[in-house]
Protein backbone atom coordinates (compact mmCIF):
# COMPACT_ATOMS: atom_id res chain seq x y z
CA UNK A 1 0.00 0.00 0.00
CA UNK A 2 1.38 3.41 -0.96
CA UNK A 3 2.04 5.92 1.89
CA UNK A 4 -0.85 8.24 0.98
CA UNK A 5 -3.36 5.38 0.94
CA UNK A 6 -1.99 4.05 4.22
CA UNK A 7 -2.35 7.45 5.91
CA UNK A 8 -5.91 7.76 4.59
CA UNK A 9 -6.75 4.30 5.89
CA UNK A 10 -5.30 5.05 9.33
CA UNK A 11 -7.30 8.29 9.54
CA UNK A 12 -10.48 6.42 8.64
CA UNK A 13 -9.82 3.76 11.26
CA UNK A 14 -9.14 6.38 13.94
CA UNK A 15 -12.29 8.25 12.95
CA UNK A 16 -14.35 5.06 13.10
CA UNK A 17 -12.95 4.14 16.53
CA UNK A 18 -13.69 7.62 17.86
CA UNK A 19 -17.23 7.49 16.48
CA UNK A 20 -17.88 4.09 18.04
CA UNK A 21 -16.53 5.22 21.42
CA UNK A 22 -18.66 8.36 21.45
CA UNK A 23 -21.85 6.60 20.33
CA UNK A 24 -21.16 3.38 22.31
CA UNK A 25 -22.63 1.14 19.61
CA UNK A 26 -23.17 1.63 15.89
CA UNK A 27 -23.98 -0.52 12.85
CA UNK A 28 -21.83 -0.92 9.74
CA UNK A 29 -24.41 0.79 7.47
CA UNK A 30 -24.56 3.75 9.87
CA UNK A 31 -20.76 4.03 9.80
CA UNK A 32 -20.77 3.89 6.00
CA UNK A 33 -23.29 6.74 5.88
CA UNK A 34 -21.37 8.79 8.47
CA UNK A 35 -18.01 8.49 6.70
CA UNK A 36 -19.44 8.54 3.16
CA UNK A 37 -17.77 5.33 2.06
CA UNK A 38 -19.13 2.00 0.87
CA UNK A 39 -20.39 -0.64 3.27
CA UNK A 40 -17.72 -2.97 1.86
CA UNK A 41 -14.97 -0.51 2.85
CA UNK A 42 -16.40 -0.21 6.36
CA UNK A 43 -16.67 -4.00 6.63
CA UNK A 44 -12.99 -4.40 5.72
CA UNK A 45 -11.90 -1.79 8.25
CA UNK A 46 -14.11 -3.26 10.97
CA UNK A 47 -12.71 -6.73 10.27
CA UNK A 48 -9.19 -5.40 10.83
CA UNK A 49 -10.23 -3.70 14.06
CA UNK A 50 -11.92 -6.88 15.24
CA UNK A 51 -8.81 -8.92 14.41
CA UNK A 52 -6.84 -6.52 16.62
CA UNK A 53 -9.43 -7.00 19.40
CA UNK A 54 -10.22 -3.27 19.41
CA UNK A 55 -13.92 -3.73 18.62
CA UNK A 56 -16.46 -6.52 18.82
CA UNK A 57 -20.02 -7.28 17.76
CA UNK A 58 -22.60 -6.89 20.48
CA UNK A 59 -26.35 -6.89 19.91
CA UNK A 60 -28.42 -5.94 16.88
CA UNK A 61 -30.06 -2.77 15.66
CA UNK A 62 -33.72 -2.22 16.55
CA UNK A 63 -35.63 -2.40 13.31
CA UNK A 64 -39.00 -3.77 12.24
CA UNK A 65 -38.01 -3.86 8.59
CA UNK A 66 -35.51 -6.16 6.89
CA UNK A 67 -32.46 -7.83 8.32
CA UNK A 68 -31.29 -6.43 11.65
CA UNK A 69 -27.75 -5.02 11.44
CA UNK A 70 -25.22 -6.13 14.01
CA UNK A 71 -23.88 -3.42 16.30
CA UNK A 72 -20.17 -2.71 16.73
CA UNK A 73 -18.80 -1.75 20.15
CA UNK A 74 -15.39 -0.60 21.33
CA UNK A 75 -13.49 -3.05 23.53
CA UNK A 76 -12.63 -0.95 26.57
CA UNK A 77 -10.71 -3.84 28.09
CA UNK A 78 -8.20 -3.82 25.24
CA UNK A 79 -5.86 -1.88 27.51
CA UNK A 80 -5.94 -0.23 30.95
CA UNK A 81 -4.69 3.09 32.31
CA UNK A 82 -3.44 4.13 35.72
CA UNK A 83 -4.66 7.58 36.76
CA UNK A 84 -3.36 9.65 39.65
CA UNK A 85 -5.34 12.72 40.74
CA UNK A 86 -3.90 15.24 43.18
CA UNK A 87 -7.04 16.36 45.01
CA UNK A 88 -5.71 18.77 47.64
CA UNK A 89 -2.74 19.47 49.90
CA UNK A 90 -2.63 15.95 51.30
CA UNK A 91 -4.73 13.64 49.17
CA UNK A 92 -3.77 11.57 46.15
CA UNK A 93 -6.47 9.46 44.49
CA UNK A 94 -5.37 6.49 42.39
CA UNK A 95 -7.51 4.77 39.77
CA UNK A 96 -7.15 1.87 37.39
CA UNK A 97 -9.52 2.30 34.45
CA UNK A 98 -10.28 0.58 31.19
CA UNK A 99 -10.20 2.58 27.95
CA UNK A 100 -13.85 3.54 28.34
CA UNK A 101 -13.16 5.13 31.70
CA UNK A 102 -14.74 2.40 33.78
CA UNK A 103 -12.98 2.24 37.16
CA UNK A 104 -11.79 -1.25 38.06
CA UNK A 105 -9.81 -0.30 41.18
CA UNK A 106 -9.43 2.75 43.43
CA UNK A 107 -7.24 3.85 46.31
CA UNK A 108 -7.12 7.03 48.38
CA UNK A 109 -3.68 7.96 49.70
CA UNK A 110 -2.92 10.53 52.38
CA UNK A 111 0.40 12.14 51.46
CA UNK A 112 1.75 15.56 52.52
CA UNK A 113 2.03 17.27 49.14
CA UNK A 114 2.90 20.85 50.08
CA UNK A 115 6.57 21.79 49.75
CA UNK A 116 7.96 23.00 53.09
CA UNK A 117 11.36 23.06 54.78
CA UNK A 118 10.66 19.58 56.13
CA UNK A 119 8.99 18.22 53.00
CA UNK A 120 10.98 18.99 49.87
CA UNK A 121 10.35 18.18 46.20
CA UNK A 122 12.39 14.98 46.29
CA UNK A 123 10.44 13.58 49.27
CA UNK A 124 7.08 14.42 47.70
CA UNK A 125 8.05 12.90 44.36
CA UNK A 126 9.31 9.75 46.07
CA UNK A 127 6.06 9.33 48.03
CA UNK A 128 3.91 9.82 44.94
CA UNK A 129 5.99 7.33 42.93
CA UNK A 130 5.92 4.75 45.75
CA UNK A 131 2.14 5.04 46.08
CA UNK A 132 1.62 4.56 42.34
CA UNK A 133 4.06 1.61 42.18
CA UNK A 134 2.31 -0.12 45.08
CA UNK A 135 -1.06 0.44 43.45
CA UNK A 136 0.19 -1.01 40.16
CA UNK A 137 1.54 -4.11 41.89
CA UNK A 138 -1.90 -4.74 43.43
CA UNK A 139 -3.47 -5.23 40.00
CA UNK A 140 -4.06 -8.80 38.76
CA UNK A 141 -1.78 -10.02 35.93
CA UNK A 142 -4.53 -9.78 33.29
CA UNK A 143 -4.72 -6.03 33.99
CA UNK A 144 -1.12 -5.25 34.94
CA UNK A 145 0.15 -6.76 31.69
CA UNK A 146 -2.21 -4.53 29.72
CA UNK A 147 -1.35 -1.19 31.33
CA UNK A 148 -0.84 1.34 28.55
CA UNK A 149 -0.14 4.64 30.33
CA UNK A 150 -0.07 6.67 33.52
CA UNK A 151 -2.10 9.89 33.56
CA UNK A 152 -1.62 12.45 36.34
CA UNK A 153 -4.02 15.36 36.86
CA UNK A 154 -2.63 18.44 38.59
CA UNK A 155 -4.48 21.32 40.33
CA UNK A 156 -2.10 23.82 38.74
CA UNK A 157 -0.36 24.81 35.52
CA UNK A 158 1.51 22.28 33.41
CA UNK A 159 3.60 23.83 30.62
CA UNK A 160 4.84 22.24 27.39
CA UNK A 161 7.94 20.95 29.20
CA UNK A 162 5.70 19.25 31.82
CA UNK A 163 6.98 21.59 34.52
CA UNK A 164 4.33 22.20 37.16
CA UNK A 165 3.38 25.48 38.81
CA UNK A 166 0.85 24.85 41.59
CA UNK A 167 0.74 27.67 44.20
CA UNK A 168 -1.68 25.65 46.34
CA UNK A 169 1.10 23.10 46.87
CA UNK A 170 4.00 25.57 46.72
CA UNK A 171 5.20 23.80 43.56
CA UNK A 172 7.29 25.89 41.16
CA UNK A 173 8.99 24.27 38.14
CA UNK A 174 8.21 20.92 39.75
CA UNK A 175 9.47 18.18 37.38
CA UNK A 176 7.38 15.20 38.46
CA UNK A 177 7.13 13.67 34.98
CA UNK A 178 10.86 13.01 34.60
CA UNK A 179 10.95 10.91 37.76
CA UNK A 180 7.80 8.95 36.94
CA UNK A 181 8.94 8.33 33.36
CA UNK A 182 12.18 6.82 34.65
CA UNK A 183 10.24 4.36 36.83
CA UNK A 184 7.42 3.11 34.62
CA UNK A 185 7.77 1.24 31.33
CA UNK A 186 4.81 3.00 29.70
CA UNK A 187 4.10 6.63 28.73
CA UNK A 188 3.43 9.18 31.48
CA UNK A 189 1.13 12.15 30.86
CA UNK A 190 0.61 15.19 33.09
CA UNK A 191 -2.20 17.67 32.61
CA UNK A 192 -4.09 20.37 34.43
CA UNK A 193 -7.23 18.87 35.98
CA UNK A 194 -9.52 21.50 34.46
CA UNK A 195 -8.38 20.60 30.95
CA UNK A 196 -9.02 16.93 31.63
CA UNK A 197 -12.58 17.73 32.71
CA UNK A 198 -13.12 20.08 29.76
CA UNK A 199 -12.08 17.52 27.14
CA UNK A 200 -14.53 15.06 28.68
CA UNK A 201 -17.40 17.58 28.62
CA UNK A 202 -16.73 18.47 24.98
CA UNK A 203 -17.70 14.92 24.02
CA UNK A 204 -21.32 15.87 24.72
CA UNK A 205 -21.39 19.24 22.95
CA UNK A 206 -23.10 19.62 19.59
CA UNK A 207 -20.47 19.81 16.86
CA UNK A 208 -21.95 23.10 15.63
CA UNK A 209 -20.82 24.78 18.88
CA UNK A 210 -17.11 25.22 18.28
CA UNK A 211 -16.37 28.19 20.56
CA UNK A 212 -16.84 27.00 24.13
CA UNK A 213 -15.66 28.20 27.53
CA UNK A 214 -15.34 25.60 30.29
CA UNK A 215 -15.09 27.10 33.78
CA UNK A 216 -14.30 24.89 36.76
CA UNK A 217 -14.80 26.14 40.33
CA UNK A 218 -13.15 23.15 42.00
CA UNK A 219 -10.73 23.02 43.70
CA UNK A 220 -9.73 26.52 42.58
CA UNK A 221 -10.93 28.38 39.50
CA UNK A 222 -9.72 27.36 36.06
CA UNK A 223 -10.83 27.98 32.50
CA UNK A 224 -10.40 26.18 29.19
CA UNK A 225 -11.14 27.97 25.93
CA UNK A 226 -12.09 26.02 22.81
CA UNK A 227 -11.94 28.04 19.59
CA UNK A 228 -13.10 26.46 16.32
CA UNK A 229 -13.31 23.16 18.21
CA UNK A 230 -9.68 23.24 19.33
CA UNK A 231 -8.29 23.87 22.80
CA UNK A 232 -6.31 27.10 23.06
CA UNK A 233 -3.04 26.27 24.81
CA UNK A 234 -1.07 29.54 24.65
CA UNK A 235 2.60 29.98 23.73
CA UNK A 236 3.78 28.16 26.87
CA UNK A 237 0.88 25.77 27.24
CA UNK A 238 -0.59 27.54 30.27
CA UNK A 239 -3.55 29.43 28.80
CA UNK A 240 -6.69 29.69 30.94
CA UNK A 241 -5.42 30.63 34.40
CA UNK A 242 -8.35 32.93 35.22
CA UNK A 243 -8.37 31.95 38.89
CA UNK A 244 -5.79 34.64 39.58
CA UNK A 245 -7.37 37.36 37.49
CA UNK A 246 -8.30 40.13 39.93
CA UNK A 247 -12.00 40.92 40.31
CA UNK A 248 -11.23 43.51 42.98
CA UNK A 249 -7.81 45.17 43.04
CA UNK A 250 -8.47 46.26 46.63
CA UNK A 251 -9.82 42.88 47.65
CA UNK A 252 -8.53 40.07 49.84
CA UNK A 253 -4.84 39.12 49.55
CA UNK A 254 -4.27 35.86 47.67
CA UNK A 255 -1.52 33.29 48.20
CA UNK A 256 -0.35 34.04 44.64
CA UNK A 257 0.61 37.58 45.71
CA UNK A 258 -2.30 39.28 43.95
CA UNK A 259 -5.44 40.75 45.52
CA UNK A 260 -9.10 40.05 44.93
CA UNK A 261 -8.54 36.97 42.76
CA UNK A 262 -11.48 35.19 41.09
CA UNK A 263 -10.48 32.02 42.97
CA UNK A 264 -10.78 33.71 46.38
CA UNK A 265 -14.48 34.40 45.86
CA UNK A 266 -15.63 31.39 43.81
CA UNK A 267 -13.10 28.58 44.23
CA UNK A 268 -14.37 25.62 46.27
CA UNK A 269 -11.37 25.35 48.61
CA UNK A 270 -11.45 29.07 49.33
CA UNK A 271 -15.17 28.93 50.17
CA UNK A 272 -14.61 25.94 52.46
CA UNK A 273 -11.86 27.79 54.34
CA UNK A 274 -14.23 30.73 54.80
CA UNK A 275 -16.92 28.33 55.95
CA UNK A 276 -14.51 27.01 58.60
CA UNK A 277 -13.99 30.59 59.79
CA UNK A 278 -17.76 31.04 60.06
CA UNK A 279 -18.00 27.80 62.05
CA UNK A 280 -15.24 28.90 64.43
CA UNK A 281 -16.82 32.35 64.89
CA UNK A 282 -20.13 30.75 65.82
CA UNK A 283 -22.90 29.65 63.48
CA UNK A 284 -25.71 27.60 65.09
CA UNK A 285 -26.94 26.03 61.85
CA UNK A 286 -23.49 25.05 60.58
CA UNK A 287 -22.50 23.90 64.05
CA UNK A 288 -25.53 21.63 64.22
CA UNK A 289 -24.68 20.04 60.85
CA UNK A 290 -20.94 19.60 61.44
CA UNK A 291 -20.51 19.17 65.18
CA UNK A 292 -23.77 17.45 66.14
CA UNK A 293 -24.73 15.55 62.99
CA UNK A 294 -21.15 14.76 61.94
CA UNK A 295 -21.44 16.16 58.43
CA UNK A 296 -18.12 16.84 56.67
CA UNK A 297 -17.09 20.49 56.52
CA UNK A 298 -17.46 20.91 52.79
CA UNK A 299 -19.39 23.03 50.31
CA UNK A 300 -22.39 20.68 50.20
CA UNK A 301 -22.81 21.09 53.95
CA UNK A 302 -22.49 24.86 53.63
CA UNK A 303 -25.17 24.92 50.93
CA UNK A 304 -27.44 22.87 53.18
CA UNK A 305 -26.80 25.40 55.98
CA UNK A 306 -27.85 28.17 53.60
CA UNK A 307 -31.10 26.35 52.83
CA UNK A 308 -31.65 26.06 56.60
CA UNK A 309 -31.51 29.87 56.77
CA UNK A 310 -27.96 30.43 58.02
CA UNK A 311 -27.52 34.18 57.50
CA UNK A 312 -23.71 34.07 57.53
CA UNK A 313 -23.43 31.24 55.03
CA UNK A 314 -26.12 32.79 52.82
CA UNK A 315 -24.21 36.06 52.78
CA UNK A 316 -20.98 34.28 51.81
CA UNK A 317 -22.58 32.31 48.96
CA UNK A 318 -24.47 35.35 47.71
CA UNK A 319 -21.14 37.22 47.52
CA UNK A 320 -19.67 34.27 45.62
CA UNK A 321 -22.59 34.39 43.17
CA UNK A 322 -22.14 38.11 42.50
CA UNK A 323 -18.41 37.69 41.84
CA UNK A 324 -19.15 34.70 39.61
CA UNK A 325 -21.49 36.91 37.61
CA UNK A 326 -18.76 39.54 37.23
CA UNK A 327 -16.29 36.92 36.10
CA UNK A 328 -18.70 35.39 33.59
CA UNK A 329 -19.55 38.81 32.16
CA UNK A 330 -15.85 39.45 31.55
CA UNK A 331 -15.42 36.07 29.85
CA UNK A 332 -18.42 36.68 27.57
CA UNK A 333 -17.11 40.12 26.61
CA UNK A 334 -13.64 38.73 25.90
CA UNK A 335 -14.48 35.53 24.03
CA UNK A 336 -18.11 35.77 22.81
CA UNK A 337 -18.56 31.98 23.16
CA UNK A 338 -21.30 29.76 21.79
CA UNK A 339 -21.62 28.13 25.20
CA UNK A 340 -20.21 28.38 28.72
CA UNK A 341 -20.02 25.18 30.78
CA UNK A 342 -19.82 25.59 34.56
CA UNK A 343 -18.70 22.83 36.88
CA UNK A 344 -18.17 22.54 40.62
CA UNK A 345 -20.22 21.94 43.74
CA UNK A 346 -21.19 25.61 44.01
CA UNK A 347 -23.16 25.64 40.75
CA UNK A 348 -24.24 21.99 40.82
CA UNK A 349 -25.87 22.07 44.27
CA UNK A 350 -26.84 25.72 44.68
CA UNK A 351 -28.82 26.85 41.65
CA UNK A 352 -29.55 30.17 43.37
CA UNK A 353 -25.92 31.20 42.83
CA UNK A 354 -26.68 31.88 39.15
CA UNK A 355 -29.50 34.27 40.06
CA UNK A 356 -27.52 36.74 42.19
Amino acid sequence: MNPAALISKQKNMLGILHHIIIHEKVSRPALAAEFKVSTATITNLINELMASDLVYEGGTENSDIGRKAKLIRFNGKYRYVLAAAIINEQRLNLYCCDLLGNIVDFSEENIPLVITEDNDEEQITSRIATAIKSFREKQPPEIKNKLAALAVSIPGLVDYSANIYAPLLNWRNFSLKNVLSSIFDFPVYLENVTRVKAVYEMRFIDESEKNVIYLSLSPGTGMVNFFDGKMIMGSNGISGEVGHVSLDINGEPCYCGNRGCFELYCGELSLIHKGEDILNEGCPVLNDLVEKQGRPMNLKTMIEAKHKNSTKVSRLLKKAGKHLGCGLTSLVNCFDPDRIILSGTLVEYDRDVLQY
